[in-house]
């Protein structure tokens, strides 16, 4: 850790409660769940509409998937044969 983060108080001194809250109801998280309901159905909708059009693009592949095509490559240039692990 940095001098910053070992000088920095400890967040402990926040918890001033002896014991913890209550949960809130399941029914307050109605709305939220309702919202995000929502959005994932029109993210869904958006998609498939784009994909019946044709207009699908491949994403990039991110770090990790680029890692694990190099080691592929490294493997199989140092002799392991393809389908082991």
């Amino acid at each position: 850790m940095g001098a910053r983060v070992n000088a920095a108080n400890h967040l402990g001194v926040l918890l001033t409660r002896t014991s913890p809250r209550p949960a809130p109801p399941v029914t307050a998280f109605e709305p939220l769940v309702a919202s995000l309901a929502a959005w994932r159905a029109e993210a869904l909708r958006s998609s498939l509409m784009l994909q019946a059009a044709g207009e699908v693009s491949h994403p990039e592949p991110n770090d990790l998937q680029e890692g694990v095509k190099r080691a592929r490559r490294r493997l199989r240039a140092q002799g392991l044969p393809e389908g082991q692990p």
